[in-house]
């Protein structure tokens, strides 16, 4: 057993971000100093600043007990097997009651990562002279800033399908081993190591253009085709084995919105002067701000705030019943996922070594 000595040293090369992340910031500091003024002297200090509580975070986070632990006190015995059970019997009204330690660090040092590189960001914006080397800086930024916002919806994804009355037991089991990978693994894998499906629909998805058009997705379907979308979702919604629910979720996906809005747009274009519509008008039709369907600023938090919307008012149908898809187009793909993997294969895969999900 190692001494105290060595696990504290062992401890305080614990780091919250990885190399390259930290390569962001030498970058955004590298700039900082070269600028004039107190402003750039005060962002300077609070990078440093919360780069120490981050790393606090992260080494609570790897001091919180493994969800694959097993331990036994008394005549209570627990492993990952009954964490699986117990968490798959839960509703969306106790699940985070029952999460592990683990898992509620880890999501604080999601959100506190996100938050910092929010920060750099904003200073990349306004902080600091533009140029060709500070937009480009910029850009992988938000890069970033994106790989985070994925990971946070891959886990509510998860979530959902564990706390989902309508889903098989075997469904929501699975759906909880997989989200144990991202709890015990917070520190060293990312949305790429997981689902490299969803990520590169995700990225697709941000650099694809809103047409809007006849609101057929024609012109939205061939974009993600353009952008290098996984083969696989693509097909997943384009097949013949395609259901109605699916076919909605896929639209609401791709115009990001759905339900009543939704219909509002096709009344709109069924009722109107025109055959088909631009981003601009049916932001006029919706009163909402055109920037909402234009992703080249704030990709991250508009890419989050379209899958909270859908996520949203689709588990309201599943209670309540109306217009629109029961699920999103995510959770599709998810549960497509889920259907080619085992139990077994899932809970030996927080073995580094061990087959992931495609």
């Amino acid at each position: 057993m190692p001494s105290v000595m060595v696990m504290k040293i062992q401890l305080k090369r614990v780091k919250a971000l990885r190399p390259s992340e930290r390569d962001l910031v030498r970058r955004v500091l590298v700039l900082l100093r070269r600028g004039r003024g107190q402003v750039c002297r005060q962002y300077e200090a609070e990078i440093k600043s919360q780069l120490v509580r981050l790393d606090l975070l992260a080494r609570t986070l790897h001091e919180s007990p493994s969800v694959y632990r097993e331990q036994q006190i008394g005549d209570r015995r627990r492993d990952v097997f009954s964490l699986i059970e117990a968490l798959s019997h839960c509703t969306v009204f106790d699940f985070e009651m029952h999460m592990p330690m683990r898992a509620l660090v880890g999501r604080t040092l999601l959100m506190a990562k996100l938050n910092f590189f929010r920060m750099a960001r904003h200073i990349l914006t306004d902080a600091v002279p533009s140029s060709a080397s500070v937009q480009n800086l910029r850009v992988d930024v938000e890069r970033r800033l994106c790989t985070y916002i994925y990971t946070k919806i891959a886990e509510e994804i998860l979530a959902r399908i564990c706390v989902d009355t309508n889903q098989e037991a075997d469904f929501r089991r699975k759906a909880v081993a997989l989200i144990c990978q991202i709890w015990e693994h917070r520190l060293s894998y990312q949305v790429s190591d997981f689902f490299p499906i969803l990520e590169s629909v995700w990225e697709a998805r941000r650099q694809a253009k809103v047409v809007f058009g006849t609101l057929m997705g024609t012109s939205e379907l061939f974009e993600l085709m353009r952008n290098g979308c996984d083969d696989r979702f693509i097909d997943l919604f384009s097949g013949s084995n395609i259901n109605p629910d699916q076919r909605l979720a896929f639209q609401e996906f791709l115009f990001m919105t759905g339900g009543p809005e939704l219909d509002r747009l096709r009344e709109h274009v069924e009722t109107g002067p025109h055959s088909a519509i631009g981003p601009d008008e049916a932001a006029s039709v919706l009163q909402t701000p055109r920037e909402r369907f234009d992703l080249s600023s704030l990709a991250a938090e508009k890419m989050y705030e379209s899958f909270r919307r859908r996520g949203i008012a689709a588990l309201t149908r599943r209670f309540r019943g109306g217009a629109g898809a029961s699920r999103t187009a995510e959770e599709y793909i998810m549960l497509h996922m889920l259907e080619k993997l085992t139990l077994e294969e899932l809970v030996e895969a927080h073995n580094l070594d061990a087959p992931k999900p495609a």
